[in-house]
C-alpha cells in the first residue's frame, strides 16, 4: 500500500513545488512600518487575543468534558455540536 501511494505523494509534492516556484509571491518586507501606526498595532494584538481566546477554548472545552466530567467521545460531540450549529 505504501509503494503503491508513494507516487500519488510525490505528484502532488512537485506540483505544489512547480506551483509555488512559478508564482509572482510577493517580496517580504522585514521593516514594520505598520506596526508603528498605534491603531493598527492595537488591532493586531486584540486580533491576536481574541483568536487564541477562540481557539483555546475549542482545545480546552472538549478537554475539560473528557477529564473532569467524564464524558465519552460521543457526550464530547453533542456537547460542542451545539456551538457548530450556532456559528453555521
Amino acid at each position: 500500500m505504501i509503494i503503491r501511494s508513494a507516487p500519488l505523494w510525490l505528484s502532488r509534492l512537485s506540483a505544489a513545488v512547480v506551483f509555488l516556484a512559478g508564482a509572482d509571491l510577493p517580496s517580504t518586507d522585514r521593516r514594520s512600518e505598520h506596526l508603528l501606526n498605534r491603531n493598527f498595532a492595537f488591532g493586531s494584538f486584540f486580533t491576536f487575543v481574541v483568536g487564541i481566546g477562540m481557539y483555546g477554548t475549542t482545545y480546552l472545552v472538549p478537554l475539560f468534558l473528557a477529564q473532569v466530567r467524564g464524558y465519552n467521545a460521543l457526550q464530547i460531540g453533542l456537547t460542542i455540536i451545539v456551538v457548530g450549529l450556532v456559528t453555521w
